[in-house]
Order: structure tokens, then C-alpha cells, then sequence
């Protein structure tokens, strides 16, 4: 992947950083977690403050006996985590309030029903007993925002991949294409738009019963949606790259509007290098608003009249000939075949863009809930191939913008 550094350069793809906020492996520059401390009783507070204090992964902003005192503090910039007992967290329970409140972390002597009551409704992050649990509390501040990812300096390249037909490989394509970026040091992620059915859920190794977080947790913030909400519905794949997956079933569940993938691609695109979209195939609102936003439409197909007819169907429906983005066409699993690229030119009024060997490694990967090799040949070739090629229009884009 040496040589997929230089075009990812040019279109500010290449810094280095973490690809999301809880892998202390992929992290860029580590800087102490900024806390503020509100405690009443002066005992207490004394016990938190010096035990959170020696941690060289904390920086103890601030700390505060009272309510006042305490609002002050959270009203400095760059405070990370707010550490409550019970009766701050009252107290700051008030929609008035709580707009200024970061993450926050509630400390209880008594662990109580009540306790727990209160810190739901002040959507604290998390709940410990003391001073059993101090050892859990050191290390959630540790891990909440101890790492900060600068914003990339160029707008991040947003990759819409949609298959022609079922079968088509949309699944293996988008997965390895976040694969092949992360493998090159871009910070990407990968969101799964195609809900209800999970086959990107379990490509990528995951089980139902795992109960991964998904974008459906998402939906009682709809209104009040944050960067840091998204990041929290963040699954990280052991490849490097982040996910945000599909509910892996819609049965009985609320429907995932448009607006809420849309409101997701934007906050994701100002925090990552890379953004690649798992489309469902049809015409509905998911699509095209994600159509709207991509810089690029991967249109996958395969050399049969089948895919080529569903492709021309999906151009026509999405309207992907005369829109901004355009439509840029990727064959998957060539071999020889009657149908030709000349054939796929005739038909869809657009030639072939890159091509991808048919490759016996592929389902068998799949059927273990794996990725191919990040040097494997033939398939994750070409779409190593086909990663420098998107990276390399991204920085042509930019700079005639420029």
C-alpha cells in the first residue's frame, strides 16, 4: 500500500490518527482526559479528588463544592468529563442546564435506585460505587475523548457503493474498500445503510447475540444529534476502520428515517478522512439523500445481462447520468464471460472504471465473517487498486476547487 500514500496526500487523506475513540492502538497524539469534579460533602470530595488526581492520564481542570461554583467551571472550554455525586447531578439535571454539561460520570457512596434514576435522566455515561469501583472509574476517564482527533484539513472523501443487482457484491466491496483505506493510514468509516437485513453485520464477523450498538440507538437523539452520540454508536473492526451498522432486523422497531442517515454522513464526514456508504438497491429516500452526499457512486455489476439491465434501471431511477456525483461503474468477479466490457458500454452508455478478478478466496473468507488478507492478490488487489483510484480523483476535485 506504499503506493497508495501519495495520492492520499494530495487530498488530505494520509495524516495519521486514530480511527475511533476507544482503540488505544490507533490513536494519533494522547493527551490527558480534562475533568471537572463537583462533589458536596467535603470528605468525599476530598477521597475522589485525590484518588483522580494521581492518575497521569487526567488533568483535574477543576473542582467544586457547590452548584454555582461547579456551572463556572463547566463553562470553561475543552472540559471533557464532568464527575457528579448524586446531589450535583440533581441539581443539574434542569433543561437548563444540561446543554452544558460534557460526558459526565456520577460517583455514589449509596448505590441506590434512586442514584441510578437520577443519573439515567441526566444521561450520565455511567454510574460507580465508592470506593469499590474507583479502579473502573479511573479507566472511563481515562478513555472518554483522552484521545483528540484533529479535523481533517481537507473535506472527506464520501464513497456511495450500490449494487446493481442482489449478488452483486456491494457488501464485499464496501467493506473492503474501508479495509484497503484504513490499511493505507486514512482514518475511515463505514456506514451500513441498508437496514433489516445485517449481511454487512455479519461479513464483518458479528453475531446477533453480540447485540453490537447500530444505528437504531441513535434514534432517541435524533433531535439533539451530537458527534459525540455518533461516535459512542461506533463499532471498530479490527481491520482499522470504524462501522456504524443497520439494525440487523426492522421487525417491531421504528424505521430509519432519511434524515437521521443524512444528519449521520455529515458528522462523520467532518470527523473522518473517509466515509464509504453500504447502499441497499431501489430508489428510496436512504438512497438518494446518500447519493446527494456522496462524492463518489460506485454502481457495481457483473458481466451478465441480468446486472446490466438492473443497472440501467438504477442509473434511470436515481437519475445518476445527469446528477452531480455521476456514477462511476466497477465490475466484480470478472472471468470470462459472454458479455463483454464492450457490451457494458453499449448497454449502459458508460465504460467499465475498474474491474475485479473473480476470486475463489472470497466466499470462503465470507463464510467465516472475515476480511481478505490486507496483501492477499486479485480481489483485494483491484480494490487497492481501486482505492488509490478514488483517492487520486478526490485530490484532482480539490484542487480545481481550489
Amino acid at each position: 500500500m506504499n503506493e497508495l500514500k501519495e495520492p492520499l496526500a494530495m487530498s488530505g487523506l494520509s495524516a495519521n490518527g486514530r480511527v475511533v475513540p476507544l482503540d488505544p492502538q490507533l490513536t494519533g497524539q494522547r493527551v490527558r482526559s480534562k475533568i471537572v469534579i463537583g462533589i458536596r460533602d467535603l470528605g468525599f470530595h476530598q477521597e475522589v479528588f485525590d484518588w483522580v488526581a494521581r492518575d497521569p492520564r487526567v488533568d483535574v481542570a477543576g473542582a467544586a463544592e457547590d452548584v454555582d461554583h461547579l456551572l463556572q467551571l463547566l463553562g470553561h472550554e475543552g472540559i471533557d468529563v464532568a464527575v457528579l455525586c448524586p446531589s450535583m447531578a440533581r441539581h443539574l439535571s434542569y433543561p437548563s442546564t444540561r446543554p452544558m454539561l460534557p460526558r459526565t460520570l456520577v460517583v455514589a457512596q449509596d448505590m441506590t435506585v434512586p442514584v441510578l434514576r437520577e443519573a439515567i435522566d441526566l444521561g450520565a455515561h455511567g454510574v460507580f460505587a465508592w470506593p469499590d469501583e474507583r479502579d473502573e472509574l479511573s479507566s472511563e476517564l481515562a478513555r472518554l475523548n483522552g484521545v483528540r482527533r484533529p479535523a481533517p484539513t481537507h473535506p472527506a472523501l464520501v464513497t456511495a457503493v450500490i449494487g446493481s443487482r442482489g449478488g452483486a457484491g456491494t457488501t464485499f466491496l464496501a467493506s473492503h474498500l474501508a479495509a484497503s483505506f484504513a490499511a493505507g493510514g486514512t482514518r475511515c468509516v463505514l456506514v451500513d445503510l441498508e437496514s433489516g437485513f445485517g449481511d454487512l453485520t455479519i461479513a464483518l464477523g458479528l453475531r446477533p447475540d453480540d447485540r453490537p450498538r447500530t444505528i437504531a440507538d441513535l434514534l432517541s437523539v435524533i433531535d439533539e444529534l451530537s458527534p459525540d452520540h455518533v461516535a459512542d454508536a461506533l463499532h471498530e473492526h479490527r481491520s482499522g476502520f470504524a462501522v456504524l451498522l443497520a439494525p440487523l432486523s426492522e421487525g417491531g422497531q421504528q424505521a430509519i428515517p432519511a434524515r437521521l442517515h443524512a444528519a449521520v454522513i455529515a458528522l462523520l464526514a467532518a470527523d473522518f478522512q473517509s466515509v464509504v456508504l453500504h447502499l441497499p438497491r431501489g430508489d428510496s429516500d436512504v438512497v438518494r439523500r446518500a447519493v446527494e452526499l456522496a462524492d463518489e457512486v460506485l454502481l457495481l455489476i457483473t458481466l451478465d445481462l441480468l446486472s446490466l439491465y438492473g443497472a440501467r434501471r438504477t442509473i434511470s431511477a436515481l437519475r445518476l447520468a445527469e446528477s452531480r456525483t455521476g456514477v462511476r461503474l466497477v465490475a466484480n468477479r470478472v472471468a470470462r464471460a459472454e458479455v463483454t466490457s464492450r457490451d457494458v458500454e453499449r448497454v449502459l452508455g458508460m465504460p467499465v472504471w475498474e474491474a475485479i478478478q473473480a476470486d475463489r478466496a472470497v466466499p470462503r473468507t465470507q463464510d467465516r465473517g472475515e476480511l481478505l488478507a490486507p496483501r492477499s492478490r486479485r480481489a483485494a488487489r483491484d480494490v487497492r487498486r481501486l482505492c488509490r483510484k478514488l483517492a487520486v480523483a478526490h485530490a484532482s476535485r480539490l484542487q480545481e476547487r481550489s
